[in-house]
């Protein structure tokens, strides 16, 4: 329970800081910082009678905010257009014709929208260079973040169902390693929500 307390007060630190960085707020961090918080803290304190597909739905939300955030930083807006109704038709489908609380699915596009995302503003950073050093721009960190644990994600969610029917310990131990691997990559968020860049 001390991780779910830690990755909580991680979150809500991220909230406040997205809320004072001047730059982060005209990105609407603060935004997507609060829809994590209100989902992670119904699901954790069991709170309400919300759906159990909750992280199925917030993931939409997830991908839809980030497909913003990477169209305002200027990334390619065919492709942007692109994932945005690709991700909205297949999160859905996937969703509905799934017995799953969360199908694979939907945690699997996710995670390669993410990656797709955060390889393409790293790409469009050596091509494009500029003046400003990389570590001193809030996407390096965001996108150096999704990189790091949508890899992780994958690694865990995949073989989920299957682990839990056939190794639960191993399963166990991924589960732990995930959450140290989502608590760090709020923290390097959070990193990335000092910068002016």
């Amino acid at each position: 329970m001390f991780l779910a307390y830690l990755y909580l007060l991680t979150i809500a630190t991220c909230l406040v800081f997205s809320i004072q960085n001047r730059l982060a707020r005209q990105r609407h961090f603060w935004f997507y910082f609060s829809i994590v918080l209100i989902i992670e803290t119904t699901k954790i304190f069991r709170w309400g009678n919300f759906s159990s597909k909750i992280y199925a739905y917030g993931s939409l939300v997830y991908i839809l905010y980030f497909l913003y955030y990477y169209l305002i930083i200027k990334i390619n807006k065919f492709l942007i257009s692109s994932l945005v109704a690709a991700s909205t038709i297949l999160c859905f489908y996937f969703i509905i014709n799934s017995n799953k609380d969360y199908p694979i699915a939907v945690g699997v596009l996710m995670s390669l929208v993410y990656i797709i995302l955060s390889l393409t503003w790293f790409i469009n950073q050596i091509i494009h260079t500029d003046s400003i050093k990389i570590a001193n721009k809030q996407a390096f960190w965001n996108s150096f973040s999704l990189l790091t644990w949508s890899t992780f994600f994958l690694f865990r969610l995949i073989p989920m169902y299957w682990l839990n029917l056939n190794d639960n310990a191993f399963l166990e131990d991924l589960n732990f390693g995930y959450q140290i691997i989502t608590i760090a990559s709020y923290f390097i968020f959070l990193r990335g929500l000092f910068c002016k860049f």
